[in-house]
Parts: structure tokens; sequence; C-alpha cells
């Protein structure tokens, strides 16, 4: 599926199975109904744009190329499995679920990443946490343990004033050689629900950039690195 034109494109009703490759080469293509995607590829150009907002099932071998913020996770529940490679992808809304390895580089600016499973940034990744919204890292079923893991091997930076929100027993997990760069003057919370969040470190924990305080507020840190 090839989008060449200067209008929008939306697709909406029914349900989008992907396993070959989509591009926006101009204008928006918007997703906003059920998007399932079997080892398919989503690229945008610099003038081309993809959301997803109707809810979406990423699976093994899914990938994303676009400039940063062309292709962009707006609402509805996402499902991630197996591993995806990612570059200029955006997580700007909705919630995050499944358990997958990423490759590449991501933004999340807004959104809850709940449920009991883990997405792990393989060494050589990046993930930015930016803008001004809070990020929730939560479990969501009223168990109040076990929450989401977000563990990086690669490089996790922090930038802007939107808080990390940790409930349930959910947190950061940085493995030896990744790094955790504090690029804000922000805060870790424990947004109060269950147990308290976690970030633990066998890698690096990097204040940088800025001149105010990172805090950690209700957070049990355990360094190992």
């Amino acid at each position: 599926l090839i989008i060449d034109q200067k209008a929008n494109c939306a697709v909406s009703g029914g349900s989008f199975i992907n396993s070959g490759s989509v591009e926006a080469q101009s204008g928006t293509l918007a997703f906003s109904s059920g998007v399932t995607s079997n080892s398919g590829s989503f690229t945008a150009t610099a003038n081309g744009t993809i959301t997803f907002a109707g809810g979406q099932n990423f699976n093994d071998g899914t990938s994303f190329s676009s400039p940063a913020g062309k292709i962009r996770i707006t609402a509805g529940a996402t499902t991630l499995s197996g591993n995806l490679t990612t570059s200029g992808l955006e997580f700007a809304g909705g919630d995050l679920y499944g358990s997958a390895t990423i490759g590449g580089n991501m933004n999340w600016t807004a959104g809850t990443w709940r449920a009991a499973n883990i997405v792990t940034f393989s060494p050589g990744s990046s993930l930015t946490l930016s803008g001004a919204a809070d990020k929730s890292l939560i479990r969501g079923d009223g168990n109040g343990s076990g929450g989401r893991i977000l563990r990086t091997g690669g490089t996790l930076t922090w930038t802007d004033a939107g808080r990390i929100v940790g409930n349930e027993g959910a947190g950061i997990d940085v493995l030896a050689g990744g790094e955790f760069e504090l690029r804000n003057d922000s805060s870790f919370v424990y947004g109060g629900g269950g147990n308290i969040p976690f970030l633990t470190n066998a890698g690096t924990v990097r204040k940088i950039g800025s001149t105010g305080t990172t805090a950690f507020d209700g957070v049990a840190f355990t360094n190992n690195g």
C-alpha cells in the first residue's frame, strides 16, 4: 500500500492486516480502526505521516522507518510481541501492552505502558522520553504488584518536564552496558497504587545537560553498576 498524495487518507471500520509494506510518501495515512502487522513494514518520508489510533497489534518482524515523529501511535490499545525494528516511531498516546524486544530508536511523549509485561530495548538502541506529559508505568488490573518493566541495554534518555509515574511494582531496569541519561529537572514518582516503583541499575545512570534537580520520590533504587 503506497500513499502518494497531498490530501489525507483515512482507514476506518473493519480491520487492516499487513504482512507486506505500507508507505506514506506524502500526506497523512490515518488508521482509526484495528491494525495487525505480521512482519509488515511501515515507512513514511519527510512529506508523509502515518498515525495509529484504533487499536493495533504489532507482531514479530514488524518494522517502522521514518524521520522523527512521522509515524505516531496516538490512541487505543497497542500490543507488541516478538522482535521489532523502529526508526522514528513515536508513542504519543493510548495504552501499551505486550512483551517485545525493540531495536533502533523510538520516542515516548505521552500515554501509559501497562500490564505484567517487559519491553526490552536492545544494545545500541535508544528510547527518548520527551514532552510535558507524564509517562506512566503500571500493571492496571488491580493486582498491586508485578507491573510493567521498561528494560534497556541501550540508551534511555529522559528530557523535558514530563514526569515518570510508577504504580504496582512497575519500573525501569538498566542492564549492564545500558545507560539512563537524566537530561531534565523532573521527577520519577510513586503514583500511590500498589507496590512502589523501582529503578534497578547494572549499567550507568547519568545526570547531564541540566543544572537543577531530578528527583526520585517513592522509588526503590538499586545500584549494581
